[in-house]
């Protein structure tokens, strides 16, 4: 996410704000459960950016490779992201999601500044 390094809101980096959550990946059984002890859920998009904006409670993305499908899970989360207030959407290239952040953003009435990379 270094992308998010170049956007200011307010006076922090999106990469301050932006938190990926650690659901996808291959791991071995000790690991998972680790995961699921430490309060990891199935199905729970990869991107939380917990701002409140005038419509939603926070910003939920979740990013596919290739031609992967949405889960049954993810699918279940979702609708209870949803049904709880908060925006979410599914990308499968990174800067549609970037884009689309930055618009969420926007629409809040953040002050957004992206700047151009060193």
């Amino acid at each position: 996410m270094s992308w998010a390094r170049l956007v200011t809101v307010g006076d922090e980096t999106l990469e301050q704000k932006l938190i990926h959550v650690p659901n996808g990946g291959a791991r071995s059984p000790i690991e998972a459960a680790i995961m699921v002890g430490l309060g990891v859920k199935k199905g729970v998009p990869d991107l939380l950016l917990p701002i409140r904006t005038p419509l939603y409670g926070a910003g939920w993305w979740e990013l596919k490779a290739g031609k992967n499908k949405l889960t049954d899970d993810q699918l279940a989360w979702h609708a209870r992201l949803r049904a709880d207030g908060h925006y979410v959407q599914t990308y499968w290239h990174w800067h549609e999601a970037a884009a689309d952040i930055l618009r969420y953003l926007e629409r809040g009435n953040m002050t957004v500044i992206v700047r151009a990379q060193p």
